[in-house]
């Protein structure tokens, strides 16, 4: 290939690669979620919030409403580690960790996927 040629070179399509699943951008999933602070002692009261949340590109995007045009929270999902737990996605901080809650339980499992694939999306991008 010239120096100043910018054009790639020709690839056979039997000795192409193909690229990973992680490294294709995952599908977008957008819906109401609730979402419950866990604390470590027993307390009265567990506030639990509705959020219209938007998974994209390894971020969930929690808005007030649908109609939000700014998210009031985005969570890289690299840096929290995902568990389940009763039919709930615990996102797990250093300090603190938080349930989610898809409104609609049908797409629990839709919602669990979604996010652990995100999150080793992320993860590869950020390396």
């Amino acid at each position: 290939m010239d120096k100043y040629n910018r054009t790639p070179p020709k690839m056979d399509l039997e000795t192409a690669v193909a690229p990973s699943p992680i490294e294709i951008e995952p599908p977008d999933i957008e819906g109401e979620v609730l979402l419950t602070l866990k604390k470590k002692k027993p307390q009265r009261r567990h506030r639990t919030r509705k959020y219209h949340a938007i998974l994209t590109k390894g971020y969930l995007q929690l808005f007030t409403n649908r109609q939000a045009t700014t998210h009031r929270y985005q969570i890289d999902l690299s840096k929290v580690i995902i568990s389940e737990e009763n039919g709930a996605i615990v996102l797990g901080f250093r300090v603190e960790s938080h349930a989610l809650v898809p409104e609609d339980t049908k797409n629990f499992e839709k919602w669990k996927d979604a996010v652990l694939l995100h999150q080793q999306y992320r993860r590869v991008r950020t390396r």
